[in-house]
């Protein structure tokens, strides 16, 4: 808030959390979905401390100073690698709020996923039993192309619209 000249008294918490322009999604124990991305700049602390960074590097933006090193704290997995420092994860947040770059649930989104259970779940009581396995090992890799295709159509066209 500091960063966008906002006061906390503008903060609003309710569905979504609220303060000036900005508008954040959040989810169940206000969570809100993290979009990462790459970009983000990362200089080691011995760098800075040896002047091999210029200070320019820092003017205007924010900056975080976390342990990165293996071992140092609790390293996570996120959908772009494995063993993120949480000082990049806090950077993402950071990056998401100021650029608005939101991850949405779509409301339809739990009402499509119980549908698909449902409809996957008949398939593997009712129909896999009674034809034979070769043409059932076609039919479920059918099936399972088919699905791919349309969760990547459906998160493409909730990411573009």
């Amino acid at each position: 808030m500091k960063y966008l000249n906002l006061d906390l008294k503008s903060l609003q918490l309710g569905k979504e959390i609220k303060f000036g322009r900005k508008i954040i999604p959040t989810y169940e124990n206000n969570r809100m979905l993290i979009s990462f991305g790459s970009g983000i700049p990362y200089y080691s602390f011995f760098d800075v401390i040896n002047k091999k960074v210029t200070p320019d590097a820092f003017r205007d933006k924010i900056v975080i100073i976390a342990q990165s090193a293996a071992g140092l704290g609790t390293m996570q997995v996120t959908p772009t690698a494995v063993n993120v420092p949480p000082g990049t994860i806090i950077a993402n947040v950071i990056n998401n709020i100021i650029n608005d770059e939101h991850v949405v649930r779509p409301d339809w989104a739990l009402a499509l996923e119980l549908i698909m259970i449902i409809i996957f779940g008949l398939y593997i009581a009712l129909v896999i039993p009674r034809i034979k396995a070769g043409i059932s090992a076609i039919v479920s890799v059918v099936l399972l192309i088919a699905w791919t295709i349309t969760t990547v159509y459906l998160l493409l066209l909730t990411a573009i619209g």
